[in-house]
């Protein structure tokens, strides 16, 4: 954001200022080179894990988005004749390509991120690599879910039957309603010759077997390679945290939101400053913190 104001309201000279910015902007006091400079390495790093952990959200949201998809139809049909199946099996497989495509998207930016800040054989990405072939290597839905994503993208949709009906307990003397999404493990099996180890977990599935179980699983281990991802960077980023409070503290109990507010000369109009204002990161910071504060527990 520039802005232009009069030399005036921004005080003299030309050092970039702690600023507030409420219905006008206040300059409250002018920064030294050296907190100016350790300053905008600490708010490019946190800006630059914004846009990995954006990565990791989007991800989370298509599983949640997936989730309700299913509860939805779960609620709202009773009846298998009365159920738009077409529609039904469209949506859910439009959500799942969503949410495969996500899970792929997450593992291999959070590799290549890895590589580039430490390099290829760095410890950090060893132990990256250690944890996700520990969820491959010992869990089949996950194992499942990261060939599935090829399946899906070369052969075919992922969702196989749909099952809506109900049951009659004799015992309770209730009756209950269920919904089913299922993978077809012959027609996976039939159409997609690139499962790897993966073939003989299939062949040992039943005919159809539920998503919801493998779906939820394979989060789960994604979870815990993201808290590995972040525990790779989380002292660096919150000893980047702790260094932009201290150069905000004085803006505490001040109304307005802080900022950095950098003058610079208008060659138009020597009178005149073009300022840059440079925004905190507290989203960021807040979002670290809680990080911190779960990890400490």
């Amino acid at each position: 954001m520039i802005i232009s104001l009069s030399d005036r309201l921004l005080l003299s000279g030309s050092q970039p200022r702690l600023g507030l910015i409420n219905a006008g902007i206040i300059a409250l006091r002018d920064l030294t080179d050296s907190e100016y400079q350790d300053f905008k390495k600490a708010s490019a790093l946190l800006w630059e894990y914004s846009k990995e952990y954006q990565v990791y959200v989007i991800l989370v949201f298509n599983y949640f988005d997936l989730q309700r998809r299913l509860e939805k139809y779960a609620s709202e049909y009773r009846d298998l004749n009365r159920a738009p199946l077409v529609e039904i099996s469209v949506e859910i497989n439009r959500y799942l390509l969503n949410w495969l495509s996500s899970v792929r998207t997450f593992l291999d930016h959070s590799e290549y991120n890895l590589k580039k800040q430490y390099g290829h054989n760095s410890d950090e990405v060893k132990l990256f690599e250690t944890t996700c072939a520990e969820a491959y290597d010992n869990h089949f839905s996950y194992r499942f879910t990261y060939r599935l994503r090829n399946y899906a993208q070369h052969c075919g949709l992922p969702v196989g039957t749909l099952s809506l009906g109900s049951k009659f307990d004799q015992r309770t003397g209730t009756t209950s309603s269920y919904f089913k999404v299922c993978f077809n493990r012959d027609e996976l099996l039939k159409k997609f010759n690139d499962w790897g180890p993966v073939e003989q977990d299939l062949k040992r599935q039943t005919e159809t077997f539920e998503i919801n179980q493998h779906v939820d699983e394979t989060m789960t281990q994604l979870s815990e390679i993201q808290d590995t991802v972040q525990s790779n960077r989380l002292s660096e980023l919150i000893n980047m945290v702790k260094l932009i409070d201290r150069l905000i503290e004085p803006t505490r109990g001040e109304q307005g939101t802080p900022c950095i507010l950098v003058p610079r000369d208008d060659p138009a109009n020597p009178k005149m400053k073009h300022v840059t204002i440079e925004w905190i990161p507290l989203h960021i910071m807040e979002i670290l913190a809680n990080h911190r504060n779960s990890a400490a527990q």
